[in-house]
């Protein structure tokens, strides 16, 4: 089953999009499941789960929940990007230069 959900979201684009409203003063940040639909030479999303307002997930636990429940069908650990560090890299702007000119 797990395989067959990772391959579903790899071909079908599904993704969370974050969709800001402005209510008076204040802004309102809702999350939805979609994915990318194609209408002929349109691009756009098509909305399949809306999961609901960040503030009032995040107060109810659910935002937690959700992640929790995501985590348990992935298939590798994840990796904190805060704890990267790169101390430098070779440079290959000049090496592909050459295999370009030749």
């Amino acid at each position: 089953m797990l395989d067959v959900l990772s391959v579903w979201c790899y071909c079908y684009g599904v993704f969370v999009k974050v969709t800001r409203r402005r209510r008076g003063d204040k802004v309102y940040e809702y999350l939805s499941l979609v994915e990318s639909v194609r209408d002929g030479s349109k691009v756009g999303h098509r909305t399949l789960l809306r999961l609901g307002e960040v503030t009032a997930l995040r107060e109810s636990g659910q935002l937690e929940r959700i992640v929790a429940a995501l985590e348990t069908h992935l298939n590798k650990e994840r990796i904190d990007v805060g704890a990267l560090a790169a101390e430098g890299a070779p440079g290959v702007g000049a090496v592909a230069a050459v295999a370009a000119l030749w």
